[in-house]
């Protein structure tokens, strides 16, 4: 930016005096170094845009893969809900599971204490001597069978609660492993989700990072470009002021030429018949904005500003007769005026300012060429 503002300076001073035809070299220089700053800068701008364009790429991959990762963020958070709705489920298991196991221990309480009492009495009463009063107090044979059929109940029942006792304790310990390792299964599923879901959440957090960074790198692209593309347009405008400049100048140039061609000595006069005539002036700018833009002898002013050509009275010069007029140059008769009558002319100059200045001259040397 600061090249470009040195570049528009000096530039702006070299119009200023561009006019002269010595500075044209370095006016093309000065287009030169202009053009291929703003080469330099034209590629600078392709190369900023392919930059966007690549950032443009990894922002639309980032963006993609943190829809991905929210997508498992979501997922995990639905395993994690049907994981709690196990938890409570499995828990609602255990509590009926804990609440089973009490009634078992108060079922193996009771029992334990019917046994107790059971002991006592065999301790107190032992079976021999409880076979001895069932013969002695019997009083026939079917109930002596009676009784002895009682007794072997009751030592049945004694076994079945001895067995009935170590089932429960057996389904009492079953219960408390199983439900040890549901929770130990629970616990641990729920630690893993936990990791999931925090990995996850740091994996988003570094993705965002990233995608920060690209957006502001991107923008800071955005802003370089507009930049460029505002310098461009100084370059472009310093390019059309030198063209400008530099027609201004050749168009001055060849105003310039003209005008020595002009002020030049008509040289020698040449061999003819000689005529001394008055002679006014009139001007190709003038007549065309009078809408004369056609000589009497068909001669296109617009076409030929530079014209060498007289007005003359037809029946003294002759339409087309070539001559040569004083301090005018070679010419040919190729007008005709009202106010041309007899031995006066009319002097063509291409504009209104030449024709001012030439005047009227009362007799000038006119020499016939053909």
């Amino acid at each position: 930016m600061k090249l470009i503002t040195q570049i528009t300076g000096s530039i702006c001073a070299l119009i200023l005096v561009m006019i002269s035809p010595g500075l044209h070299a370095q006016a093309n220089g000065a287009l030169n170094q202009v053009e291929q700053q703003l080469r330099q800068n034209d590629a600078l701008i392709q190369q900023k845009e392919q930059e966007r364009a690549k950032l443009n790429e990894e922002i639309q991959a980032l963006q993609a893969s943190l829809e991905e990762v929210n997508a498992s963020i979501n997922q995990t958070k639905k395993q994690m809900e049907v994981n709690q709705a196990n938890i409570d489920a499995t828990q609602q298991l255990i509590q009926e599971k804990r609440e089973a196991i009490i009634v078992l221990e108060n079922k193996v309480l009771a029992r334990q204490e019917v046994m107790k009492k059971r002991i006592v009495s065999m301790q107190n009463n032992d079976n021999s001597s409880l076979l001895i009063e069932i013969l002695i107090n019997s009083e026939n044979l079917a109930t002596l069978l009676e009784k002895m059929k009682a007794v072997a109940t009751i030592l049945d029942a004694d076994k079945d609660i001895m067995r009935m006792q170590q089932e429960d304790k057996a389904q009492i310990e079953a219960d408390k492993r199983i439900i040890d390792q549901k929770e130990q299964m629970l616990i641990k599923e729920h630690e893993k989700l936990a990791k999931n879901q925090a990995e996850l959440e740091a994996n988003i957090q570094v993705k965002q990072s990233m995608l920060q960074t690209v957006q502001a790198k991107y923008a800071e692209i955005g802003n370089e470009i507009a930049m460029a593309e505002q310098d461009k347009q100084v370059l472009e405008a310093n390019i059309r002021s030198i063209q400008e400049a530099m027609a201004r100048q050749q168009e001055e140039a060849k105003r310039n030429a003209e005008q020595i061609q002009q002020m030049k000595p008509p040289g020698p006069a040449p061999a003819g018949e000689v005529l001394y005539m008055e002679s006014t002036a009139y001007s190709v700018e003038k007549s065309l904005q009078l809408g004369e833009g056609i000589t009497a002898a068909g001669y296109n002013l617009k076409a030929n500003p530079n014209i060498k050509l007289i007005a003359v009275d037809p029946r003294v010069i002759p339409l087309g007769t070539r001559v040569w007029v004083e301090d005018y140059g070679e010419a040919v008769a190729g007008d005709t005026g009202g106010k041309i009558k007899g031995n006066i002319i009319d002097v063509l100059f291409p504009t209104e300012a030449e024709a001012m200045k030439w005047g009227r001259k009362k007799a000038i040397k006119i020499i016939l060429r053909n």
